[in-house]
């Protein structure tokens, strides 16, 4: 295969997107006079929810990536592996809390404590009872406790086993089930929504990866397409229940139950389509989805920093695509100049890093 896989750019691109687009709308729908002149970008991002759209994108994409880059037979996997992974992931996320500290501080008069910033340091800052400095940080925990599942399932030699990937799909399922009916009982012991839910995405992750493995055997391979259809309906039965108890019973399982079925349903369509019709992608879309993770990061800054020098500036009233072009100019040359200056030349680093000493 390609070093890099194209439609899996365009389709990072097109999460980053969704994404990008549900929060922009949700912010510049509150500039003075926006509202008055249509609402339709922020409806068409709300009734759905592209933002979890975006999300469930990202992460199928990483479980059909994550767990492959792991070679069988490799000593030094595990080795090269973590080296990859930090570099690829902790620069640029170190950057933008840096940028986002001070452009919070300017903007916004918000100062966040050492503790806070030390612990989103890491990564893993809800597990040390500390908030977010941008709220995108969540999923990047879960992509960390995916990424150590694969390593331990590596280690122990089963990891590239389609069997294994279903039942750690059906094993995070069913923790997740199991979870949420102790949480409903003992609601003291509920942890923020983004751990509870948690093992929910991890299982997606899973069903990722079992594409994988179906992808890699040109969807020939009778049991592991077995393996990924039921894995698929296992997990993304979940929001169909949700949305099925509501349509015929009225029955409300989650907070939104439209938004939460149709944001899943259409995550995993749009992932399948992306997979197999996006051969050839548009240029445009493959440069996107190369610095989608600057992108995810830093749009909530080029965000802020539209919004705010609008209302200072009294640049109100505009139809919404006006403000939404802006802040995706800021935030493409922003992640733009991460990509270029941070995540690239890591990358590279953590590739030389990683790879065999020659003689």
């Amino acid at each position: 295969m390609q070093s890099r896989f194209s439609p899996l750019d365009a389709l990072r691109a097109i999460a980053a997107i969704l994404v990008v687009w549900q929060h922009f709308a949700e912010t510049f729908i509150k500039i003075p006079g926006v509202a008055s002149q249509g609402t339709a970008l922020h409806d068409m991002a709300w009734q759905v929810d592209f933002g979890r759209i975006g999300v469930v994108c990202f992460f199928l994409i990483s479980g059909f990536i994550i767990p492959s880059s792991l070679k069988p037979g490799d000593d030094q996997a595990i080795k090269g592996f973590a080296i990859k992974r930090l570099l690829r992931l902790y620069p640029a996320y170190w950057l933008s809390i840096a940028v986002a500290i001070l452009v919070h501080g300017l903007v916004l008069d918000q100062v966040h404590g050492a503790s806070t910033v030390l612990a989103n340091a890491t990564m893993l800052q809800t597990f040390f009872g500390e908030p977010h400095i941008l709220g995108l940080y969540w999923t990047l925990q879960i992509e960390l406790v995916f990424y150590i599942s694969c390593a331990l399932l590596f280690m122990t030699g089963v990891l590239h086993q389609p069997r294994t990937l279903f039942l750690a799909c059906v094993g995070f399922l069913m923790l997740f089930g199991v979870s949420q009916l102790l949480f409903k009982k003992v609601p003291a012991w509920m942890p923020p929504k983004e751990l509870a839910y948690a093992p929910f995405l991890i299982s997606i992750m899973f069903v990722g990866a079992l594409y994988r493995k179906a992808f890699d055997a040109h969807w020939k391979n009778r049991a592991i397409n077995t393996l990924a259809i039921v894995g698929t309906l296992l997990s993304f039965g979940i929001p169909a229940l949700v949305l099925a108890a509501y349509w015929l019973a009225d029955l409300k399982l989650t907070d939104s139950p439209l938004r939460f079925g149709y944001s899943h349903l259409l995550g995993l369509l749009i992932f399948g389509l992306g997979l197999l019709y996006l051969r050839r992608p548009p240029g445009v879309l493959v440069w996107i989805g190369k610095i989608s993770y600057s992108v995810y990061l830093f749009h909530p800054i080029a965000m802020t920093l539209v919004a705010s020098a609008c209302i200072h500036y009294q640049i109100t009233g505009w139809h919404m695509s006006l403000y939404m072009l802006g802040g995706s100019l800021l935030c493409l040359l922003m992640a733009q100049l991460s990509y270029k200056l941070v995540e690239e030349p890591f990358n590279q680093w953590g590739h030389r890093l990683s790879s065999p000493a020659k003689p």
